[in-house]
Parts: C-alpha cells; sequence; structure tokens
C-alpha cells in the first residue's frame, strides 16, 4: 500500500469529509487526535451530532449478589424499606391490631327459652285454634226455628213440611194430603247400577266419567245377532261372547278386529327366478313355493335386440351401427369375466347389478334399491343390520373406510369394534351436555369418577364441590375451624 507524507491533508471542498478507500494505519506513538487531544487512557470516540469527541469508559459495577431483609449495610441491604406490622410476618391473627369482637358459636333458637342467646325475643302470642277464643264469633243457629225466614210453631205437628209463602216471604208451616200433592217426584233416569223403575233411556249431551279400578261401563254380547244397529252406535265398540272377538260400529256396519289366531302364518319365503322370451323382450320370472308367479317384463327398444334366453339369463345386443352388446345373467353368483355394462341377476338378493369400470377400479355396483333394508350405504361409509348368530347376533354396525367402527348391540349397549380407538366429539366439535343417571366414568387407569346419590366421588375419594368449599369458608372463623371442617369431610 502506498503512503502518503504530508502534515496536513485538506479536501477539495474546505467542509467535506476526507475519504479512506483503503483504510487508515496509525503506527506505535503516533496516535490519533482529536481536536488536538490524544485523548486519556481507556477513552473511546463517540459521537455529540456534530462531531467526534473522546468519552472516558464507563465503570462496571461488581458482579451482582441476592439482597437481604435483614442485612443493614452493603449491597446486600434493601433500601427504603417499609415499616411492616408484626403480623405481616408472623400471620398469626393474634398480632392483629383493631382486632373485630368475635361473637361465640349461636345456637338453635328454642321457642320454650326464657333466657340466654336460644331466647326468641318479642315472640307473638299465637292462637290455640279453639273455635271458643276466635272473636267475633257469629251466631250459629241450633234449630231450623232459629233462621231469620222461618216461621214455624214450636212444637211443631206430625206431617208438617215447609212451603214457601211468596205473601209474607218466608218458608211456613204446611200440613195435609193436599200440600203434599205440592212435592214433584223426580221420575228423571238416574245413573246407578240399573235405569230407574220407569225404564227410561240415560240420554243428554253430557259425559259419562267412570272412576276407579273397580268402575266399569260394559257393552256385552252373547250373539253376533244382539248387536244393535251399527248405524245407530257408530264409532261403539262391542264384545261378541260366542265369537270371542270385538266389533267396531263404522259407516253403518259392524266391523270384526281380528285377533292373533285369525292371522296366518307367512310361509311363503321361497323363490325361484328364471328368464322366460316374450313377443317384446324378455320377462324375468318369480315363482314362490305355492306356485304363484311375478313376471318383471323387458321390453327391447329401438336398436336393442334381446337374445341367448335361458335360465342362467339373457343378453341384450345393440344393434346400431358401432354398438356393442351387454350380457345378462341371473344367478347367486356373480359371473366370470364380465364387461363394461353387462348386468346380473343377484337372484338370492332380489338385486340387478351392473359391471361399472372406471379408471380406477372394476365392481359390481347397485342398479337398484336393495329389496330387504339390511345395508344402507354412500360407498365406504354404511349402516348394517347383523344377525349372524354369535358374539354379534342381532346388532346394528356403523361401517366407516369400509371397516366396522361402532355396534348396537340387542341388549341396548353402544360399543366401540377396537378398544381405546374411537373418540365421541373432538376438540372442534364436543358434546354439550352429558346425562347420567347414577353410575360411573371409567377409566383405563382403574379410578372412575361416580355419581350416586347426588354425591360425586374420584376413583373411591369423595370431591368437594365448590359451592360447599364456598360455604365452608364463608362459616369458618379462622384458618383453622376451615382446615377442621375439610378435615372432616
Amino acid at each position: 500500500m502506498s503512503k502518503l507524507l504530508t502534515n496536513q491533508i485538506a479536501n477539495y471542498d474546505d467542509n467535506g469529509p476526507v475519504e479512506a478507500k483503503e483504510g487508515m494505519n496509525f503506527p506505535t506513538g503516533k496516535p490519533l487526535q482529536v481536536a488536538g487531544s490524544p485523548g486519556a487512557s481507556g477513552a473511546y470516540l463517540k459521537s455529540n451530532g456534530t462531531g467526534l469527541v473522546w468519552e472516558p469508559f464507563p465503570t462496571i459495577p461488581a458482579a451482582q449478589v441476592q439482597v437481604d431483609w435483614t442485612a443493614t449495610t452493603g449491597v446486600t441491604s434493601i433500601l427504603n424499606k417499609p415499616t411492616l406490622a408484626t403480623v405481616a410476618t408472623s400471620g398469626d391473627y393474634n398480632d392483629l391490631s383493631n382486632k373485630p369482637a368475635v361473637p361465640a358459636a349461636q345456637v338453635n333458637s328454642d321457642w320454650n327459652a326464657i333466657s340466654g342467646v336460644s331466647q326468641i325475643l318479642n315472640k307473638p302470642t299465637i292462637f290455640s285454634g279453639a273455635y271458643s277464643d276466635l272473636t267475633g264469633r257469629p251466631t250459629i243457629p241450633a234449630a231450623i226455628t232459629d233462621l231469620a225466614d222461618v216461621d214455624l210453631p214450636n212444637p211443631t205437628p206430625n206431617d208438617t213440611y215447609l212451603k214457601w209463602d211468596s205473601t209474607v216471604l218466608r218458608w211456613v208451616q204446611g200440613t195435609g194430603a193436599a200440600g203434599l200433592a205440592d212435592i214433584v217426584e223426580d221420575t228423571s233416569p238416574q245413573l246407578g247400577g240399573n235405569l230407574d223403575i220407569q225404564s227410561n233411556n240415560i240420554t243428554g249431551s253430557g259425559n259419562i266419567e267412570v272412576t276407579g279400578s273397580t268402575n266399569k261401563i260394559k257393552f256385552l254380547y252373547n250373539a253376533l245377532t244382539d248387536l244393535p244397529s251399527a248405524t245407530d252406535w257408530h264409532g261403539m265398540f262391542a264384545h261378541v261372547h260366542t265369537e270371542g272377538a270385538a266389533y267396531f260400529a263404522h259407516a253403518g256396519q259392524w266391523i270384526k278386529l281380528a285377533k292373533d289366531s285369525d292371522i296366518p302364518t307367512d310361509t311363503n319365503t321361497t323363490y325361484s327366478q328364471d328368464a322366460v322370451a316374450n313377443a317384446s323382450g324378455v320377462t324375468l320370472r318369480l315363482t314362490d313355493n305355492n306356485g304363484n308367479q311375478d313376471d318383471i317384463s323387458i321390453t327391447a327398444g329401438a336398436n336393442i335386440q334381446i337374445d341367448q334366453i335361458g335360465s342362467n339369463g339373457f343378453r341384450i345386443v345393440s344393434t346400431a351401427s358401432g354398438g356393442g352388446g351387454a350380457t345378462v345373467t341371473t344367478d347367486d353368483s356373480a359371473p366370470s369375466n364380465p364387461q363394461d355394462g353387462d348386468l346380473w341377476w343377484k337372484s338370492d338378493e332380489g338385486r340387478l347389478k351392473v359391471y361399472y369400470a372406471d379408471q380406477n377400479t372394476n365392481q359390481w355396483v347397485d342398479a337398484n334399491p336393495p329389496l330387504a333394508n339390511t345395508v344402507i350405504s354412500n360407498g365406504t361409509n354404511s349402516l348394517q343390520i347383523e344377525t349372524t348368530a354369535g358374539a354379534g347376533e342381532d346388532a346394528i354396525e356403523f361401517w366407516g373406510g369400509n371397516a366396522k367402527r361402532w355396534r348396537m348391540t340387542q341388549g341396548g349397549n353402544l360399543l366401540p369394534n377396537a378398544n381405546a380407538a374411537y373418540d365421541i366429539g373432538s376438540a372442534e366439535y364436543k358434546v354439550r351436555d352429558l346425562y347420567l343417571d347414577n353410575g360411573s366414568l371409567h377409566t383405563a387407569s382403574g379410578k372412575n369418577l361416580s355419581f350416586h346419590d347426588g354425591n360425586l366421588t374420584w376413583g373411591g375419594d369423595d370431591v368437594i364441590m365448590l359451592d360447599d368449599l364456598k360455604q365452608m369458608m364463608a362459616e369458618a372463623t379462622s384458618f383453622e375451624e376451615f382446615k377442621n371442617a375439610i378435615l372432616g369431610l
């Protein structure tokens, strides 16, 4: 590096800085001077906003130590400590100043007490409950002659009755047979064991109410010919003894209600199938074990031909230019070597399936809903009813991703298909409420959270409820009393 030797270096711009592109070297004994001073030992250059000045290096204090509450000198002492009362460090209730007067423990009030804290002050005088102690009692007539509007002689002769005298507006004495004729006999029908003596019918628009397990209204008839007209008794139920059956009156006739023994047992449960040619195409024929037949006709449309009809199925061929054919097979088992678009009538389930080949998989898929609702599926997820004898007998199964996940057993229990594999709810989707009868939540650790008659326990230990804890805190007059209340649970 070249050197420039001169006593003074001036920039072309008198007020501009000097630029040293290659750095600057200060030899030993030739210090850098600022404002004519090399600076004191240990000083450093610091900008004051307009230039550089020498600044003494700050003094770094010694290593820090922990402060001590009781220290009175040195760096460990705490300056300006507040003056604390004795209770601040002792925590003793007795060291408190201005302590409140705490009353002695309270006792139950006693209605009969006449002194002490159990005495009830200013008790009211309670009414004895005796009618004779009432004030302002009304005068109760002892005899009918004490009534203000009754005018009878005393003593009253035999064969006397009361009658109203509209002239004097009083009840007066009436005697003789002529007067008794004024009493009208009530001949209206009365409800009871039988009709009244005049054999009147009980009619009206009101309700007849019969209460009690031994009270009944019965309509019993010995024979069907004893039934009244169904037109007059619309909506009535009647029991006929000779038939042991009930009848219901509707639309002017008596309709017999079927008994279980009247309903025949359906034994017609086996079907065979066949494919039969007809004039317009082919017929899928189902024949039950009684010889009854149900036909499903398939008609060939435009540019369609149905041939190779046999007991195992038939073929559908397109006759349009460039068209192909599809094979229809009727069998319990899937046909071998199927082609895309082939049809298969699965005879043991009564389902029509089509062979579907996409870019990834080839499979038979349902072309019509199942006749028996045992599987509900949307692909890899399904709801299935299991009736196979064994451990899984009579269960409803929930499948996801082509795997069994949950089972609803015959006894009503919902069980996961694998141990500790599935959750109910999640961090994002929580269950709002869980309602339990007396029972427990069991964990794999062997401990359980139990609810019995309003008490909550964890692993056999009682759980203190927050409301109980608050009540103990409110009732305790000291920490020791609060601690003893908790230990007493």
